[in-house]
């Protein structure tokens, strides 16, 4: 059970739920950002309304590449006293959280989660939370029980 390395290898319906995803996120954007530009315009008669909006396009053009690439870049070990976790798209972020500082293990999915047989699973420590990227139910029912193992194991010295 220790130095369990659980490379990150995205189910197959991942990709798919994550475009679901993105289109729902467009177009909510999209709808704001048109509706400023028409609100500005509008109201300011403002000839460079435009310019609002190409600037709320900023946000939707980070929300692209974000989605598509900060799952793409995610790593996570369990050893003896440890998960240790890395991911970034745009800066590399690392969090190591010390076993004895866990509190909950939960394992979260959504409606549309669900119907793509995808979980997350959030580890809860005194003051912070690490959530371990997509994965099939199986897999993170397995993370979840190996980390509450272990987290057993180091309190009460049995599994």
């Amino acid at each position: 059970m220790y130095n369990d390395t659980f490379m990150y290898a995205q189910p197959e319906n991942t990709p798919i739920y994550r475009r679901l995803k993105w289109f729902i996120y467009t177009l909510i954007t999209l709808t704001i950002s048109v509706g400023l530009y028409y609100g500005i315009n509008w109201l300011f008669e403002w000839e460079y309304a435009y310019a609002v909006f190409l600037l709320l396009l900023i946000p939707l053009y980070q929300l692209i590449l974000g989605i598509f690439l900060s799952y793409k870049y995610t790593r996570y070990t369990l050893n003896q006293s440890t998960l240790e976790m890395s991911s970034g798209a745009y800066f590399m972020e690392r969090k190591v959280v010390p076993i004895d500082l866990m509190q909950s293990v939960r394992i979260e999915q959504g409606c549309i989660m669900k119907r793509f047989n995808l979980a997350v699973v959030t580890v809860y420590t005194r003051g912070d939370t690490v959530v371990l990227p997509y994965m099939t139910t199986d897999e993170a029912e397995r993370i979840a029980t190996s980390i509450i193992a272990t987290i057993k194991e180091m309190h009460y010295g049995r599994n």
